[in-house]
């Protein structure tokens, strides 16, 4: 939750007036409960698209996901199950089983380092290439797992897609 990523994200999407919501998995920080194997982070995930879906100052048509990292391990397959989820992002991500997004015919934005060492890119290329559209793959050369001197430029791009995908034209 505290990430520089995650903060980064959450600055960006508040500049282009996009609400954000940002909380830690159970066991995590000040969170109740205990790692539970990426399944009962995913049911954190669904009560998060709960308490948003609830919030008065929400769009609940215009909801988007973001994961970034074990996030995407969570947060893919909520949104490939939550019809909520009208955009997904992905940042360094990664893909629990091969089915995962095959009917997902929903924007879909997956971003990575070029020197990610957790990420493997050429089954990532795959996995991407695989999907239904819309669908948008963008490797950031030079950048690392942990974005370390390119969270500007991923915040800037992250937000650039929710924005044209789930922001309205007046």
């Amino acid at each position: 939750m505290d990430s520089p990523v995650i903060l980064s994200i959450c600055r960006a999407l508040k500049t282009r007036g996009i609400a954000s919501l940002r909380f830690n998995f159970r066991g995590v920080g000040r969170s109740e409960g205990s790692y539970a194997e990426g399944v009962g982070e995913r049911e954190d995930a669904r009560a998060a698209l709960d308490f948003l879906s609830q919030q008065e100052v929400v769009d609940r048509s215009r909801l988007g996901l973001c994961g970034y990292s074990f996030g995407t391990i969570v947060g893919l397959p909520v949104a490939d199950q939550d019809d909520r989820v009208k955009a997904l992002a992905g940042v360094s991500p990664f893909f629990s089983s091969p089915e995962l997004l095959q009917n997902f015919h929903r924007p879909k934005f997956f971003i990575c380092g070029s020197r990610d060492d957790f990420v493997d890119l050429e089954e990532l290329r795959r996995r991407v290439a695989e999907l239904p559209e819309p669908k948008e793959l963008e490797i950031i050369p030079g950048a690392d797992h942990f974005w370390w001197g390119y969270v500007e430029e991923l915040s800037t791009k992250v937000a650039d897609f929710f924005a044209a995908a789930l922001v309205s034209p007046d």
